[in-house]
């Protein structure tokens, strides 16, 4: 019982400590700063390879791990080190790629590869947090949380490859939200139409008084305001 507890304890010390490192991790990360060598070697094409070599590694390594506590017995303290030094090393390894990448490739794709890496991080610091957890709960979730990892891994195949595709992916982007916004105004106009032709007919009828009529004129008024300032954004 007693070497029970000291195992938990230590397993508890070990992932202390690798959390702690990755939280740092995270931190810096979120500042998305790092050396600018714009005046140093760099190779666009090398970047790419070593930032995939290192999601997928950091992907199976997750997934080991995720296996290893999927059932009894709990990996040994060494064990359980040596597992989370090679993630950590995957991890570093991203990281450090990330921050090679020079302002001069573009600011723009700086910041997409920053939050794709950041989704990583902060998918797998939850991953490693959940292993301390127990039960059945806790193994479904971590399932659950495993995936994100996988997904945000994978995200980096499909990111764009120079400053170039970021502007083309960011129009993209832009023009879906002004179509989506267009869409939102035309409907607008139709209802418009529907709230006058349904306020009209209330009014007509013989169940309205003075003061009822009074309030349907009030509410013509403001779908007549409203529709006016749609329409400049129609033409447009």
């Amino acid at each position: 019982m007693l070497n029970q507890i000291t195992m938990a304890e230590s397993l508890r010390n070990v992932f202390h400590v690798v959390i702690g490192n990755m939280q740092q991790a995270l931190q810096q990360l979120e500042g998305g700063e790092g050396m600018d060598k714009s005046d140093c070697e760099f190779n666009l094409d090398d970047f790419w390879l070593k930032l995939r070599v290192a999601a997928k590694c950091i992907s199976n390594e997750v997934t080991k791990l995720c296996l290893t506590f999927s059932k009894p017995p709990l990996p040994s303290v060494t064990e359980l080190r040596e597992m989370l030094k090679v993630l950590e090393t995957a991890y570093l390894e991203m990281l450090s790629t990330f921050y090679s990448l020079p302002k001069c490739c573009g600011l723009m794709l700086r910041k997409e590869v920053n939050m794709t890496v950041l989704q990583i991080m902060e998918s797998l610091t939850t991953v490693v947090l959940s292993l301390q957890e127990k039960g059945d709960k806790a193994q479904k979730n971590r399932l659950m949380l495993t995936g994100r990892v996988w997904d945000a891994c994978e995200a980096v195949e499909s990111l764009p490859q120079n400053n170039f595709q970021v502007t083309c992916k960011i129009m993209q982007r832009e023009e879906g939200l002004v179509l989506d916004a267009v869409q939102e105004i035309e409907e607008a106009a139709v209802l418009k139409t529907q709230i006058q032709a349904l306020l009209h007919m209330v009014k007509q009828s013989h169940y309205t008084n003075e003061e009822d009529n009074s309030w349907i004129e009030f509410l013509l008024n403001a779908v007549d305001h409203n529709n006016n300032k749609l329409q400049p954004l129609l033409v447009s």
